[in-house]
Formats: structure tokens, C-alpha cells, sequence
């Protein structure tokens, strides 16, 4: 399974279908942000999105709940 990787099957569609601005791909410095440090904030956005319901976050998401718990803790 892919339960490690979240693809743009896991987004919204208004992400999906949305261009990316600067603030989205660069880091303060210019630098070319890392998918990594991209998927935490959106994580972090989603959480709050979400008020708390990690279950129906990761559902949405189409995560696992252990897998959107760990993911979490690497937040």
C-alpha cells in the first residue's frame, strides 16, 4: 500500500487544481521548499481544519489513522 505516501489523490481539489504561489514553493530565503516540509504544513492546516477529528481527517485525507498519527508526531 502506499500508506506512507500522500499523493494528489489524498488533496482537495481546490489544491490539486490550484497553482502553487511563491509563499507555497519557497522558503523565506528563495530556496525550493521540501516536499516534506510541505506535506507538515499542510498537515498542520488540515488539523485545525478539521478542529481536532483526526478520524475524519484521515479519512479525508485517505490515510489510515495510525498512519496520520504518525505522521502528526512528526510535527
Amino acid at each position: 500500500t502506499d500508506g506512507d505516501v500522500i499523493s494528489t489523490k489524498h488533496l482537495p481539489d481546490h489544491c490539486v487544481t490550484a497553482q502553487f504561489n511563491e509563499k507555497a514553493r519557497f522558503s523565506l530565503r528563495g530556496e525550493l521548499k521540501t516536499l516534506a516540509d510541505i506535506e507538515k504544513e499542510y498537515l498542520k492546516w488540515a488539523v485545525t481544519h478539521f478542529q481536532g477529528d483526526k478520524k475524519q481527517l484521515a479519512e479525508k485525507l485517505g490515510l489510515g489513522e495510525r498512519t496520520l498519527y504518525r505522521k502528526l508526531k512528526t510535527l
